[in-house]
């Protein structure tokens, strides 16, 4: 009876064993354990993730920071590893990576071929090991329940813990609990004289508490006095009730050892500090990158500046060296021209005192051939004169052989050849006077 009584009470005492497996060594038995009991975790920031598993190789992975779910698709690869993305992430760059690391409660989730990181969570259920015995874990955590309260739960679950039972159970245990403050569900943790209220390990508020007259716990909020009782059993209620509200309203809670919650508050402010530091040097680093690329732009700067100021003086120095050049292309080209001039005025000189020279020439040799032309036309003139003597002789010489022609026919061959050979000599003597 007693150990039905515990298996009854389970879920009220060990909601945080609610992942735990007996034996997880294959493949097989990590997907069913997933398909049936989901895997929630920590961010680095404190928030929480969490996804649910289908058999059809879908999930669901929720964002409770953002209050946003999505259809994921998985695949398991071992017995302490599986896969996980977004489909079209898994279309355009791969899937996420999940390693399960048993002995220390954690998650490695490998998304480099996401964006180049590999990101270490506590897993939100820290009893998620295959080595757990849930039977033996619920034993001992009564047994210690028990022996820290000094009373056995059987008892304590037929009536509210007194003032001396729920001092024990307060100093022990962190109660969890929504308690309509709009933060959702939170955790108290009582002090000496104060309370500490918790959401996801981030202290949200905190107040006094003390116990009445009659050993009632007394939990301030700011001026508002509420009355909790506190009973354990099959489900873990405290009546918290106003001043003057007779009845009250019954709260479950769920509770954890403050040992294992400053544990986790430890280890979650370890990491939010880790991630701080991170986050600081990915600021230094990205300020020295910021730094460096402005050094970088500066030198680019002042590095364009010179190349460009150096082309300046380049090109200025190309264009007077091409306005030095075009001023002496310009002055040899006026330099040949006027050579050019000088050399055309000295040809023309040259030609006109050569014509002048031929003129002279020409004058000269004219009037040598003028003069020869005189002479040979006086030679001929005498030459003339002479024939023209010499053929009047002749022709006197003929009529007077004419006279003998007539008289003697014989002569008649002789003065026609005569006459001839005079008409010829006279004919040329025409022709040289010409």
């Amino acid at each position: 009876m007693k150990i039905l009584f515990k298996i009854l009470i389970f879920v009220g005492i060990l909601i945080n064993f609610s992942f735990a497996e007996a034996d997880i060594s294959s493949k097989e038995d990590l997907k069913k354990h997933l398909i049936a009991n989901g895997l929630s975790w920590f961010q680095p920031n404190g928030t929480i993730r969490s996804m649910t598993f289908s058999p059809n190789g879908k999930a669901v992975y929720n964002n409770q920071e953002l209050n946003r779910k999505q259809e994921w698709i998985w695949e398991i690869i071992d017995s302490k590893s599986f896969k996980a993305a977004h489909p079209k992430i898994v279309e355009q760059k791969g899937w996420v990576i999940f390693k399960i690391n048993f002995d220390r409660n954690e998650i490695i989730a490998d998304g480099k071929k996401i964006n180049g990181q590999i990101t270490t969570v506590k897993i939100k259920d820290s009893n998620f090991s295959n080595n757990v015995n849930p039977a033996k874990e619920l034993n001992k955590k009564i047994i210690n329940l028990e022996k820290k309260i000094g009373t056995s739960l059987s008892a304590l679950s037929k009536k509210s813990l007194n003032k001396k039972d729920t001092i024990k159970f307060i100093s022990e245990y962190v109660l969890i609990l929504e308690d309509e403050r709009s933060d959702g569900k939170v955790t108290y943790f009582f002090n000496d004289k104060e309370y500490i209220r918790y959401k996801n390990f981030k202290k949200i508020s905190s107040g006094a508490w003390r116990f009445t007259k009659t050993g009632t716990l007394r939990v301030f909020n700011n001026d508002i006095k509420l009355s909790w009782k506190i009973k354990l059993g099959k489900e873990n209620n405290i009546n918290i009730k106003p001043k003057f509200d007779p009845i009250g309203k019954l709260y479950q809670f769920d509770y954890q050892t403050k040992k294992n919650f400053l544990k986790e508050l430890d280890d979650f402010n370890n990491k939010k500090e880790a991630e701080k530091k991170r986050l600081e040097q990915e600021k230094l680093d990205a300020q020295k990158k910021i730094d460096d690329e402005k050094k970088r732009l500066v030198q680019e700067k002042l590095d364009a500046q010179k190349k460009a100021e150096e082309e300046k003086k380049r090109l200025v120095q190309e264009k007077l060296d091409a306005q030095k050049k075009a001023e002496e292309e310009k002055k040899r080209l006026e330099q040949e021209k006027l050579d050019a001039q000088k050399k055309a005025e000295e040809e023309k000189k040259r030609l006109e005192l050569e014509k002048l020279d031929a003129q002279k020439k020409a004058d000269e040799e004219k009037a040598k051939m003028v003069k020869e032309m005189a002479e040979q036309k006086r030679k001929l003139e005498e030459e003339k004169a002479k024939l023209e003597k010499q053929i009047a002789e002749q022709k006197r010489k003929l009529e007077e052989e004419k006279l003998f022609y007539d008289l003697e026919p014989k002569y008649k061959k002789n003065v026609k050849r005569k006459c001839l050979m005079i008409y010829m000599r006279l004919e040329h003597l025409n022709i040289s006077s010409a």
